[in-house]
């Protein structure tokens, strides 16, 4: 078709509009035309995914092209703008997927002039298509602009002489083209902001991975020395002693506690001891394998697992070089301190089936190096693990014995050495045990002053010894009786012990000269601050104080000087062997000279009675007289006025 110059605008062969208003446009479909429309927005809510596609179909549909496409503008890595040919309908379908670059595109041309474009016989604009052998008659392109924003193009080709577009194809492809780039550049705006959530989600996930990692590490690490905790110790000994059972390997746990530790922090600190705990534990790691695993368990305790052993050898090597390591002094922060290693050790050939015995049975060892003294290790026995449980027994008993007011008071009697003329009475505990019968203090004593019940126990012993002989003073009308009271070094320690003995000895209508307190020389020494005052205290109130088993422990004459002591009370060791008597004078010499009277225990014989009154010892107490008894047998003594002596076959 011959087109009139003037009446053409051309550019490089490319027709615009001007030529399509000399067209018969075609009849309008508007109810498909709506129907497509409704259809785009619809999908643009709940698929926007599939809404090219459904576009470039609907475009070829109501226009009835032969091919129908949308090109977005895009940039490459390097920086130059292109086409992506990302969907196309029709004849050409097969070839989507490819580019062409801006400056040498119709589309390009479109989307700088802003207007729809009508080009004839566009093959050599279309270079993309050159090799597709496929006619192309007419193409027209629309640009999809919103907002300002260039986005790409939607464009149609007719590959058919008799199809050619007219101005009622460009108002129907300027609608879909309007609402295309309006719904895109939602699109690129949801998806920017959905990019910046992801990101901010991301960057989310990340701090949570971060923290979840910290979390956990601390969960199965120590915060301060940074070494596996508890749980994580058990985790691996748990698996090491599965893989015993199959493989019969032979392993070991080491429980470690240093010694006098809470001296350190009492004294220097808990940032002095922190920063120790630390140093010991990167000490302790030189002495291991890289195989062996290092463990803080709390406070200052460790724990070791000695794997891959030969023989107990290995053991015991190790046992001895974390002891000679620790021998050598730490300094923190200008101090040295000095601190020794109590070890205990289980061996895996016990066949438990359980990790927690092993560490119970390694702790059970170590409390038994510990009470050998510092510096030591002790390997776990079956012994040990007997002997626990029948302290854990006792304890439970103890319990048991308070609530069920199972505890008895018996009475020795004190009695003048030279007249036998009884003066007073020591009260002694005992346990009235409902199935092991009538149990002594030496195997409870230790239980119940480590599990602190032995402060109610002594404070009811108080009492009950006071009511009792208060009772006694009324039904004997003898108010020179005395009861001599042992305290102990929980008891002596108590902030409030005069406030309490006051208490009792009101309660019971006691007399404070009636009521003697024995105490040892280790309670004074390791109470010796607060002990002076308090000690004058109850001097001052009446309350004599009598130092109990003189001679067995410090025996130091300063303290003599410094606590208002009335009484020295011999211990029975002394008195039962003949070749201490020199011990025994000196003591009475030193308690007179120094204006207190004495007190023998353990009296068994006349012999040993004759000797301490040649010694001038004006007192003492012992089988010799009398076995400690209850308050019902006591009172018949008590109404002889004295204990006769007894022959030796009755001495015991």
């Amino acid at each position: 078709m011959q087109r009139p110059q003037e009446e053409t605008v051309t550019l490089d062969d490319v027709v615009i509009t001007a030529e399509l208003s000399r067209r018969l446009p075609r009849l309008p479909n508007l109810f498909l035309e709506n129907q497509a429309m409704h259809t785009l927005a619809r999908l643009m809510v709940n698929q926007p995914e599939t809404m090219l596609k459904n576009l470039v179909e609907i475009a070829l549909s109501l226009c009835q092209a032969g091919t129908a496409g949308v090109s977005l503008l895009d940039v490459t890595p390097s920086g130059e703008e292109v086409f992506r040919w990302d969907m196309l309908a029709g004849i050409l379908e097969q070839y989507v997927g490819g580019t062409t670059p801006r400056n040498f595109s119709p589309c390009g041309t479109c989307l700088d002039r802003g207007a729809p474009q009508l080009y004839s016989y566009p093959e050599r604009y279309f270079t993309y298509f050159q090799a597709t052998k496929t006619p192309f008659v007419e193409g027209l392109v629309l640009p999809l602009i919103a907002d300002r924003h260039p986005l790409g193009t939607i464009w149609i080709v007719s590959h058919d002489e008799e199809r050619r577009f007219n101005l009622e194809d460009v108002r129907v492809m300027t609608s879909l083209a309007d609402f295309t780039a309006a719904a895109l550049l939602l699109n690129q705006r949801q998806t920017k902001e959905l990019v910046v959530k992801n990101a901010q989600l991301e960057a989310e996930v990340v701090e949570r991975q971060r923290a979840e990692t910290q979390l956990l590490h601390l969960a199965f690490h120590d915060a301060l020395t940074g070494l596996p905790n508890r749980t994580l110790f058990m985790d691996r000994l748990g698996q090491t002693l599965e893989r015993a059972k199959e493989r019969g390997d032979l392993f070991a746990v080491f429980f470690l506690d240093l010694d006098r530790f809470k001296v350190v922090n009492d004294s220097l600190g808990h940032t002095i001891g922190d920063r120790l705990l630390v140093a010991i534990a990167e000490r302790l790691q030189t002495c291991l394998r890289s195989g062996d695993l290092l463990a803080r368990l709390g406070g200052d305790e460790f724990a070791i697992l000695l794997k891959d052993m030969k023989s107990i050898n290995d053991a015991i090597n190790l046992a001895e070089r974390l002891q000679q390591e620790l021998r050598l002094p730490f300094h923190i922060h200008g101090y040295e301190v000095f601190t020794t290693l109590s070890i205990g050790i289980a061996l895996s050939t016990t066949g438990y089936q359980q990790p927690e015995n092993l560490l119970r049975d390694a702790d059970i060892a170590m409390y038994r190096a510990k009470a050998m003294g510092t510096a030591r290790y002790k390997i776990f026995d079956t012994a040990m693990y007997t002997e626990s449980k029948k302290l854990l027994q006792i304890e439970t008993d103890l319990r048991r014995a308070i609530e069920r007011q199972e505890f008895r008071i018996h009475y020795q009697p004190i009695v003048s050495l030279s007249t036998n003329k009884i003066i007073g009475f020591e009260a002694l505990l005992r346990w009235q045990h409902p199935e092991r019968g009538l149990v002594l203090p030496t195997e409870f004593i230790s239980v119940a002053e480590e599990t602190g019940m032995l402060i109610p126990i002594g404070y009811w012993v108080l009492r009950e010894a006071c009511r009792q002989l208060h009772l006694w003073q009324q039904q004997f009308s003898d108010n020179s009786l005395t009861i001599n009271v042992n305290l102990s070094c929980k008891q002596f320690s108590q902030p409030h012990l005069n406030e309490e003995i006051y208490e009792i000895l009101q309660s019971t209508h006691l007399e404070p000269r009636s009521l003697k307190l024995e105490i040892t020389e280790s309670v004074m020494m390791e109470n010796t601050i607060g002990a002076t005052a308090m000690l004058w205290q109850l001097k001052d109130n009446g309350i004599e104080l009598h130092m109990d088993d003189f001679g067995t422990g410090y025996s130091s004459l300063s303290y003599l000087h410094r606590f208002p002591v009335s009484v020295l009370k011999i211990d029975r060791s002394f008195i039962n062997s003949s070749e201490k008597s020199e011990i025994v004078r000196a003591i009475v010499t030193l308690a007179h000279s120094l204006g207190m009277d004495v007190i023998a225990e353990g009296i068994e014989t006349l012999e040993q009675q004759e000797k301490l009154k040649a010694l001038e010892c004006k007192y003492g107490q012992g089988y010799f007289f009398s076995k400690p008894q209850e308050a019902s047998a006591v009172e018949a003594l008590i109404v002889k006025g004295a204990c006769a002596s007894r022959s030796q076959s009755h001495a015991k």
